[in-house]
């Protein structure tokens, strides 16, 4: 197995500083050829905050294969075994990843800018925009390989200094992964990598709301509307109602049970930060036990002063057994943050019992 290096270079851009490396390497190894190169751009500026961050852990199957998500875990183990924080998935920097991958594939060529002459940098921050507002850090590795198996395209990158340098980048903090198989049957891989968390996505698990399947009982009793604690349940009711974690699941260990009061309401409430322009659904297995009031699944999307810009919801229906229900939208511009609703509220004066488990907000 043999390899050869390439082009290093660097450019000054009028009002800041871009340091680019490039590298190209070819690996023959029977038939299987890999060419990896990567762009790193370094801006000197303000430190990135982490203010558009989004909950907790989520992976949705639309956004990641299972040889991406493969290279992810060998990514996160590496950076973890050299004492690293681990990435997590970017919904926005997968899009930017995706974006390029499969103009490689079409073109059947390997390049960092795009085909319209844009610059890795530049269409990066189109669908990034927190790179452009922390004047931070990101960086970009490729390569096109024949296996498509994310086991080879990390072991191929960690075994070239530049490439491995750019997966142990200790700024990191985020990443966008993306392979696409050319008509030749060749599969191109791009990484994205961000010092800035945005909308994020972690692998393993599929919901965002922490305890999805109220597995904890660490609840908080405070109104919907006042809700700004995010990442977890809080829970509110008046005029009789109550929320109570049972064993009486659809999933897991446990799922809640909510008494709509005759009159008055009943919430449970989950605030998660978002990003406008992503799309968000949220998922729910729910059944009643009594009465025949329905209750309502909410899809909010708040501003950065928690107030609503637009609601969607859809009722829980009144099947006795479990029934899987949801709502989903793209966030509009302005949003920061979505709120998860499990709401009732009296309905001719009928009280009723439902059940709530396994919550899912998922987004791509």
């Amino acid at each position: 197995m043999t390899e050869r290096l390439g082009r290093l270079s660097a450019i000054v851009v009028a009002w800041m500083l871009l340091v680019l490396a490039g590298c190209a390497a070819r690996v023959d190894d029977g038939a299987e050829d890999l060419a990896p190169e990567e762009d790193a751009i370094l801006d000197d500026g303000e430190g990135a905050a982490d203010g558009l961050s989004v909950g907790s852990d989520a992976l949705v199957t639309e956004l990641l294969d299972d040889e991406e998500r493969t290279y992810l875990g060998s990514l996160n183990t590496y950076r973890t075994d050299h004492g690293l924080v681990p990435v997590r998935v970017s919904i926005t920097l997968t899009r930017a990843a995706n974006f390029h991958s499969d103009e490689m594939a079409d073109h059947e060529v390997m390049q960092h800018d795009s085909f319209d002459g844009t610059s890795m940098g530049d269409r990066v921050d189109r669908y990034y925009p927190s790179h452009g507002l922390s004047w931070g850090l990101i960086g970009e590795i490729v390569a096109y390989e024949f296996e498509g198996s994310g086991t080879h395209v990390f072991g191929m990158w960690r075994d070239s200094p530049t490439h491995d340098a750019i997966m142990r980048t200790a700024q990191y903090r985020a990443v966008g992964i993306s392979r696409m198989q050319a008509a030749n049957g060749y599969w191109y891989w791009t990484a994205d990598f961000g010092d800035v968390k945005d909308a994020l996505l972690s692998a393993g698990v599929s919901s965002i709301a922490s305890n999805g399947g109220f597995e904890s009982d660490a609840f908080t009793n405070k109104t919907w509307s006042t809700v700004r604690t995010l990442n977890r349940w809080h829970r509110s009711w008046a005029s009789g109602g109550n929320a109570t974690r049972t064993t009486n699941h659809f999933a897991g260990s446990y799922g809640m049970r909510v008494v709509d009061p005759s009159a008055g309401h009943v919430a449970m409430t989950q605030l998660v930060r978002a990003l406008n322009g992503v799309n968000y659904r949220v998922t729910a297995a729910v059944q009643r036990r009594s009465g025949a009031t329905q209750q309502t699944l909410f899809l909010d999307f708040l501003n950065g002063s928690y107030e609503r810009i637009v609601a969607r919801t859809v009722p829980t229906g009144t099947s006795a057994s479990w029934t899987r229900i949801q709502v989903e939208d793209v966030a509009p511009a302005g949003t920061r943050y979505v709120r998860i609703l499990l709401y009732g509220s009296a309905a001719g004066s009928t009280a009723s019992t439902y059940d709530w488990d396994d919550v899912r907000l998922t987004a791509w």
